[in-house]
């Protein structure tokens, strides 16, 4: 699987002008890492599998938002970074700040999905900045089909046979994550 690649090695880009970028032209597929911009590579059929899988399974209730396909996530300032998640969950609280022209400053969910098989060089990073920002972090790994659950209080590996309690308070089977005709 292809690595990220560098779009603009000799310029810093804020996160301004990168909201600024993609109303222009077509970046959507992008993070920016410490002022710096990343094309990021396709998602493969399994990653495509599991994320509607997972927009079903959690329950938008009592003003819960939940947002997929790679909202921008701004989690460091000067230089700037705006991560892209899979998916992340806001409460009400944080729904109603939401400025629709900028980034996401905060989210009491966020999920990466991974497998070995797609590169990703830092999902440890990235974890970390989640976690910074009070969020719990989820990373469903699709090969070995567990999830990881980071928060600031330490880490839980989980698998099939149990449940995992969302920042809402609803509680998922791991395993109904991984009901998706996965071979």
């Amino acid at each position: 699987m292809a690595a990220r690649q560098e779009l603009f090695p000799d310029t810093i880009i804020t996160g301004e002008l990168l909201a600024h970028l993609q109303r222009a032209v077509d970046v959507e597929r992008t993070e920016l890492v410490g002022g710096r911009l990343y094309a990021l590579p396709p998602n493969p059929v399994l990653h495509g599998l599991m994320l509607p899988r997972l927009c079903h399974l959690i329950r938008e209730e009592h003003g819960w938002v939940g947002l997929a396909g790679r909202v921008g996530l701004w989690t460091q300032h000067r230089p700037d970074t705006v991560r892209a998640p899979d998916f992340v969950l806001l409460s009400r609280k944080q729904w109603q700040a939401v400025n629709p022209e900028t980034w996401l400053t905060a989210a009491a969910l966020v999920v990466e999905i991974t497998m070995p098989s797609l590169v990703d060089e830092d999902i440890d990073q990235k974890t970390a900045e989640y976690v910074a920002l009070g969020s719990q972090v989820w990373n469903i790994d699709i090969d070995a089909r567990s999830l990881t659950v980071d928060v600031r209080a330490g880490r839980s590996v989980l698998c099939a046979g149990d449940s995992v309690t969302l920042p809402s308070g609803q509680v998922l089977p791991v395993a109904d994550m991984f009901n998706v005709g996965l071979p």
